[in-house]
């Protein structure tokens, strides 16, 4: 569910200056409370995760809190559907309470049942508010209806505000997303009218697409 392709990073990390500046830019904002969209396009494979994975390998040697990063490519979920939502949930939750947990939570989400036994473990999870730990909980197996992509859309910053934490979601090939309102809800308006209320989460979107990429991140 949650394979990729191996980014560069550190030493094997080249040039791109300007462009991690200014992701390392939207890093210090949602740090200070004033998130804001990313939008970076070029070509597939061109480098954008290894961008990101390079920011969040910096991030890490700081020391310091800093957020934890959540990286879905629309493509591994093609054809594109509305899965790519509940990948981004379950990858937030992965990255925030494995550790705790003493195990990677993201291979478990196949099998229900292990996730949420991995999940009653952890001590962070059982901190929770009550009706966000049955959202994690639920999550391999929730709906996919326009209810409960409201739900998902909302898992990272609820689980940064529980955990007093921040979180990046970048979101590869994010134009096809476009077309999964044919016959459904709108997805990008609903992904519009929640993410801009989030104030632990930022959200860089990325894509090959450059007109209907920038089309979609600032209609």
């Amino acid at each position: 569910m949650f394979a990729t392709s191996t980014p560069a990073t550190a030493e094997g990390f080249f040039d791109r200056t300007t462009e991690l500046a200014r992701i390392e830019d939207a890093v210090t904002r949602l740090m200070k409370g004033a998130p804001k969209w990313l939008c970076l396009v070029g070509p597939r494979k061109v480098g954008k995760t290894s961008l990101l994975r390079e920011v969040e390998r910096r991030a890490r040697e700081r020391g310091a809190p800093q957020p934890c990063f959540v990286v879905v490519d629309v493509l591994e979920t093609m054809p594109a559907s509305t899965e790519v939502l509940r990948a981004v949930a379950l990858q937030a939750v992965d990255a925030l309470l494995s550790r705790d947990a003493g195990q990677a939570l993201g291979p478990l989400a196949s099998t229900p049942d292990a996730w949420r036994g991995a999940l009653v473990g952890s001590t962070m999870f059982s901190k929770l508010p009550q009706a966000l730990k049955q959202t994690v909980l639920e999550l391999p197996t929730l709906p996919d209806d326009p209810r409960t992509l409201a739900t998902m859309l909302s898992v990272p910053e609820q689980l940064a505000q529980a955990l007093d934490t921040w979180v990046v979601v970048a979101i590869d090939e994010f134009q096809e997303l476009a077309t999964l309102h044919r016959g459904g809800p709108d997805v990008m308006a609903l992904l519009r009218s929640i993410w801009q209320r989030h104030r632990r989460t930022s959200y860089i979107v990325s894509g090959s697409a450059r007109s209907t990429l920038l089309e979609l991140a600032t209609s």
